[in-house]
């Protein structure tokens, strides 16, 4: 089971060389995911002032 669903308003967006990046804010973190279009491949880095995540992975259809 999946944990509980969640949205977060994307605060800009920009589509360029075959790349989504998206940027946003969400309890006191500020994100940006960066999608590769045509292979689904995805970074995310989550960071506030303590310190900052990065993650990998891969966007598929549902």
């Amino acid at each position: 089971m999946l944990g509980e669903k969640q949205k977060s308003k994307i605060r800009d967006m920009e589509k360029k060389d075959g790349q989504l990046l998206l940027q946003g804010r969400e309890l006191g973190y500020g994100w940006t995911i960066a999608i590769e279009q045509k292979s689904g491949d995805m970074t995310l880095s989550l960071v506030n002032r303590e310190g900052a995540f990065v993650l990998f992975g891969r966007c598929t259809p549902l």
